[in-house]
């Protein structure tokens, strides 16, 4: 009797602008002829996973990577400091630091009216649905809207509205979506994890309200992939400490941590996918 295969699931986390590593990790096992039965990602690993799955070659969006180093040229890694009643106001005023068009003007001309059922690869997106508190899988109609509310990130960019709930960053609950893929019926899983600071390192801290921001932020991080359920999953860590989530101007770089670490990882890969 033929033995049934496990379903072979790719998943991709959330990142920002250092998302140019999960390209540069599939460029590497696009030269490995693996097969995947369903891809998942949330936040910047939906739009990776997306333009995959459409596509299943890498050169046309490496391309559409590099273009991003000229089409957003903010950096707010290193925040200039903001008078307090100035922020105060401004935190108040607006749902956002960033109108969505300044960075995702790429991302709508890319996927444009494309849709789940075009992909070549069974795909799931998953963004937090902030009216009903938890996470929402998308796997079905226009794929713009669910990207871009996989990807808003909360201050950063706008929620976005779909029927009647607003949704913002899949990251927010679950920022390496493997339990969504088991769910999905997947036995054998290979993830890519963005590591923003390692297990040591002490999250940042300074009396403002950026410092503070970005430490509760990095603590909520590490209690989130300590929670991550990892038994059917191979989880490949990127290091990128030295690379900003907003920090557009390293792809170059980025492609090349992705495409070496899935490189020294090789054998690994191979003998937990076939």
């Amino acid at each position: 009797m033929e033995t049934k295969q496990p379903v072979k699931a790719l998943v991709l986390s959330g990142g920002g602008a250092k998302g140019a590593v999960h390209l540069g990790a599939l460029i590497e096992l696009e030269q490995m002829n693996l097969r995947w039965d369903l891809i998942v990602g949330t936040s910047i690993g939906a739009m990776v996973a997306a333009g995959y799955a459409l596509t299943l070659r890498t050169e046309t969006m490496r391309r559409y990577a590099e273009g991003m180093n000229q089409t957003v040229p903010v950096n707010i890694k290193n925040p200039k400091r903001i008078p307090p009643l100035l922020a105060c106001w401004f935190t108040n005023t607006f749902q956002s630091l960033f109108p969505r068009p300044l960075f995702f003007k790429v991302v709508e001309r890319v996927f444009g009216d494309r849709t789940f059922e075009d992909t070549k690869i069974p795909l799931l997106v998953t963004a937090c649905n902030i009216d009903k508190r938890c996470i929402e899988v998308f796997r079905e109609g226009p794929l713009i809207t669910s990207l871009l509310a996989s990807m808003a990130i909360p201050g950063v960019f706008p929620p976005v509205r779909i029927g009647a709930n607003a949704y913002c960053d899949g990251g927010v609950l679950e920022n390496l979506p493997i339990r969504t893929a088991v769910t999905a019926g997947a036995g054998r899983i290979l993830a890519f994890h963005i590591v923003s600071k390692s297990g040591s390192e002490k999250p940042p801290f300074t009396s403002g309200s950026t410092g503070l921001l970005l430490r509760t932020d990095a603590i909520r991080e590490q209690w989130q992939d300590r929670l991550t359920d990892r038994a059917n999953a191979k989880v490949i860590a990127f290091d990128t400490t030295n690379y900003g989530v907003m920090d557009f101007r390293h792809t170059s770089a980025l492609l090349e941590i992705g495409k070496e670490t899935v490189r020294r990882r090789r054998q690994e890969i191979l003998e937990w996918l076939l």
